[in-house]
């Protein structure tokens, strides 16, 4: 690896966080326009188009401008995930809290999984097909969750 690429992938990984910081105020005030969960469905679908970025390009440009999108997504669950959580359970605050901290655990494990039988069966980088394709599951499900306005 050359320095010069080692600098792209550190800048590369070093964008998202970025990304996740501005956009977490910046959720709030678009979720008091838009409502939290339709929100939260455009941010999953941010995940769905990062997950597509990295399956389908090898470029530097490609995996930047899928760190950007999943920085989209970290920023807005971040910000609303455990409001909407509690007010999905409200008479279990306290476990809703719990789930929702403890989902990312979950995800990353499983992530790693399925990464790992993936990469195994299709090889590099077609294993972001499978996040892409639950990605996908989510932003349905939080489509459907928005149109009963439960969390807004």
């Amino acid at each position: 690896m050359t320095s010069r690429s080692r600098r792209c992938v550190q800048v590369d990984v070093g964008i998202q966080p970025l990304v996740e910081i501005i956009l977490m105020p910046l959720a709030v005030v678009l979720a008091r326009r838009t409502g939290m969960m339709r929100l939260m469905a455009v941010a999953a679908a941010l995940g769905v188009a990062a997950n597509i970025c990295f399956a389908t390009t090898g470029t530097a440009a490609g995996l930047f401008a899928g760190q950007i999108l999943m920085g989209g997504v970290w920023g807005v669950f971040a910000a609303l995930g455990i409001t909407v959580a509690q007010r999905l359970l409200p008479t279990a605050v306290a476990t809703a809290c719990a789930i929702f901290l403890s989902s990312t655990a979950l995800a990353s494990a499983l992530g790693g999984v399925a990464g790992g039988i993936g990469s195994a069966a299709i090889g590099l980088p077609h294993p972001f097909v499978i996040p892409a394709a639950f990605g996908c599951l989510a932003v349905a499900g939080l489509a459907w969750m928005a149109r009963g306005k439960a969390t807004d």
